[in-house]
């Protein structure tokens, strides 16, 4: 298969806003988090939908931390919006970010073939496979797990994504990607609806005008860390 040259990683300006991971090792936390009961209050959710009691229940997770989602455009490249934004404090870097991850995907791509299926839920072929390169190097292209890997690898950040809360997976956690043994660390959130989006976690609360051009400041996880519920960074998002 034939390669695309290489994305060098001057392209990215100077990372300036990295979290800085605990001395303790992430890998033996495995505390719950004891949540908001959101059966006491039914009376009040009995008219929210699906997606909107997903967002409730997670932002109650994260807000127990002093952690917030900030708003990230929904156009295909929004984990890739919500890295650059969590690395920069900007989402204009979605598509340098896209092209490193799906370099490195092709150019290694027996470490990934663990994540890539087809609609059959079957290993792709290796034609299939070089379909799904092309089609993901396309700006508006869905990445999931498989670009999470590739840009915790090639950048050597622990990226940190919180899922969970909609009926079909209820309990809200914290999965851990940590696939470079990195100190530097950002953090998402996933939301189901829609096939998926990506949105970034910060720890001051956005205002609805300043959201875009927040960083990330000095990790508060540093004291709470240990009651998140972790997972190994081989699960996949549901």
């Amino acid at each position: 298969m034939g390669h695309s040259p290489q994305i060098s990683l001057n392209l990215l300006p100077e990372i300036i806003h990295p979290y800085e991971m605990p001395s303790q090792s992430v890998t033996n936390i495995l505390e719950e988090i004891s949540g908001t009961d959101i059966q006491s209050q039914s009376m009040e959710l009995e008219t929210v939908s699906e997606q909107q009691l997903e967002v409730v229940r997670q932002d109650e997770y994260l807000q127990e931390y002093g952690l917030y989602r900030t708003d990230i455009v929904g156009d295909g490249n929004c984990l890739f919006r919500a890295v650059s934004f969590g690395l920069y404090g900007t989402e204009d870097y979605h598509l340098t970010l896209r092209n490193i991850a799906v370099d490195h995907i092709d150019q290694n791509l027996d470490d990934f073939r663990f994540y890539l299926f087809n609609d059959n839920a079957n290993p792709m072929s290796d034609l299939e496979v070089q379909g799904y390169i092309t089609s993901l190097r396309q700006p508006g292209t869905f990445a999931g797990q498989e670009c999470i890997l590739a840009l915790s690898r090639v950048l050597s950040i622990n990226i940190l994504v919180t899922i969970g809360g909609d009926s079909q997976n209820p309990e809200v956690r914290t999965l851990e990607h940590n696939f470079a043994n990195s100190p530097n660390m950002i953090h998402l959130v996933w939301t189901r609806p829609g096939g998926g989006h990506y949105e970034a976690v910060v720890e001051n609360q956005p205002s609805s005008t300043a959201s875009k051009l927040r960083g990330l400041p000095k990790n508060t996880l540093q004291e709470e860390i240990s009651h998140y519920l972790w997972k190994s960074n081989t699960d996949t998002l549901p």
